[in-house]
C-alpha cells in the first residue's frame, strides 16, 4: 500500500476569502440531505474543505480526498479555458510541481501539502498582482 501524502488536520484551513452566493440546489441532494439529516450548506462545505489536488495528481481512488476532488476535476472537464501563456507563471508551476512530487514522495514528510500549496498560489497571486 501507498504512503499517503500529507492531509489536511481535522480542522480544516478556512483562511482564505469567504463569500456568500446563492446556489440552486437540485431536489435530489435535498431529499439526500433530508434523509439522511444533513445540513445542505454544510454539505457543500464538507465537500470544499476535502478538495485536495494531490489526489488528482495521483489519481487516488480511495479516500475522502480523492472523492471530492474527482468532482471538481470532472467540472474542469466540461468548462472551455484558453490557456494565455506566461512564462514566468509556467516555471512557478514547474518548480511547486516539482516540490509537490518530492513532498509525496517522501516517507517522512518536512512540509506540510497544505503549507506548499498556500506557498505556490501565494507566488502566483503576486505575480498576477504584478501584471
Amino acid at each position: 500500500m501507498r504512503q499517503q501524502p500529507n492531509r489536511p488536520s481535522g480542522n480544516p484551513d478556512r483562511s482564505g476569502p469567504s463569500i456568500t452566493m446563492e446556489v440552486l440546489l437540485p431536489a435530489k441532494f435535498q431529499i439526500a440531505c433530508k434523509q439522511m439529516g444533513v445540513d445542505e450548506q454544510e454539505a457543500i462545505q464538507f465537500w470544499i474543505d476535502h478538495i485536495l489536488i494531490v489526489s488528482y495528481v495521483l489519481n487516488e481512488e480511495e479516500d475522502i480526498y480523492s472523492l471530492a476532488t474527482s468532482v471538481f476535476a470532472a467540472y474542469t472537464h466540461t468548462i472551455h479555458i484558453t490557456a494565455i501563456p506566461d512564462k514566468v507563471k509556467r516555471e512557478i508551476c514547474i518548480y511547486y510541481t516539482q516540490q509537490t512530487i518530492a513532498l509525496i514522495s517522501e516517507a517522512d514528510h518536512t512540509k506540510s501539502y497544505i503549507a506548499l500549496i498556500k506557498e505556490w498560489y501565494q507566488r502566483l497571486h503576486k505575480h498576477n498582482k504584478r501584471q
